[in-house]
């Protein structure tokens, strides 16, 4: 890998991380200055953890992220944002903690605490003056896992039957545990739940695959159109972990050998990425080396616009 295509792919992905992290806010109620709507169901916990990585970049972004927890801290999975964290950079998962201190004073919710390991003597920066926030709004299929948050509790229900609406096809529990980051029993108990109250239907037995009524759930929640789901959070983890390798590639004397071996890597470690949203890259190929990582890396760079593409598409 030339030193020239990763300042360059590092680049544009990190402007493409903030146009969608701007986007995102704006759709679910916080003051972006954003003016293109969005499209595809925004993942809360991943938006977090990416918009932690930019507040370096766009300090702007952090009022909205602690505006928006001050007014929709109850529909946080905070136990999904320990589980994902593990996905980023070691910078982003060390902010998480102070995060959750400042998130706590905000919510006052005890349940932030398995996140912030407080200390009695440590003082936090000053929350924001201004609301640049508001609840929820619940009217596009953006904030769909929010509103079904609101409906039936945050948790592993709530999630997997909005991952459910947001495909055409059925799914299975392996898919849902790569993609939300919950447990495969507790995924399991909440689809058998789920089935039986007759919000989800059973597709196929090995492996278990099932799918929601999506015309019946689009005419209850008032939606003119079958929501996209995406898989944002490996799309953000691989984004975020390229460009905050790339950044530190800048700082010393790698030769390109090196380079491509490293790139390699973190194509290997965000594997999911490529098994659930562009398996036709031939992922397996590029870590064993016969395959192209520039191609690779330009269609991470790409796959948000496809993704809204194929939101607007269901419309």
């Amino acid at each position: 890998m030339s030193r020239a295509f990763a300042t360059k792919s590092a680049h544009e992905l990190a402007a493409v991380t903030t146009q969608l992290a701007w986007q995102q806010w704006r759709a679910i109620g916080g003051s972006a200055a954003s003016k293109e709507r969005w499209h595809s169901i925004v993942d809360p916990e991943a938006l977090i953890l990416a918009s932690l990585f930019l507040v370096d970049r766009e300090p702007r972004i952090e009022d909205i992220l602690l505006s928006w927890v001050e007014a929709n801290a109850p529909l946080l999975s905070v136990q999904r944002l320990k589980n994902l964290q593990s996905a980023y950079p070691l910078e982003v998962r060390s902010r998480v903690a102070t995060f959750a201190r400042r998130a706590k004073s905000l919510a006052r919710h005890p349940r932030w605490g398995a996140l912030s390991k407080e200390t009695d003597n440590e003082s936090l920066p000053a929350l924001p003056n201004v609301r640049r926030a508001t609840l929820v709004p619940t009217g596009d299929a953006a904030s769909l896992l929010l509103r079904m948050r609101m409906a039936i509790g945050v948790g592993v229900k709530a999630d997997v039957l909005t991952m459910a609406l947001g495909n055409r096809r059925p799914i299975t529990i392996r898919e849902v545990a790569d993609n939300l980051g919950y447990t495969v029993v507790g995924i399991r108990t909440a689809v058998h739940d789920l089935s039986r109250a007759g919000f989800i239907t059973p597709i196929s037995d090995k492996p278990l695959a099932f799918a929601a009524p999506n015309r019946q759930w689009r005419a209850l929640l008032g939606l003119t159109h079958q929501p996209h789901w995406a898989t944002w959070h490996h799309w953000f983890a691989f984004a975020i972990d390229y460009i905050a390798w790339c950044d530190k590639a800048r700082a010393k004397e790698i030769g390109d050998y090196a380079m491509d071996v490293k790139v390699r890597e973190l194509i290997a470690r965000h594997d999911l990425f490529y098994r659930y949203s562009s398996q036709s890259l031939g992922a397996a190929a590029v870590r064993e080396g016969v395959g192209s990582y520039t191609k690779a890396i330009d269609a991470l760079i790409d796959w948000p616009r496809q993704q809204e593409t194929r939101a607007v598409a269901k419309q």
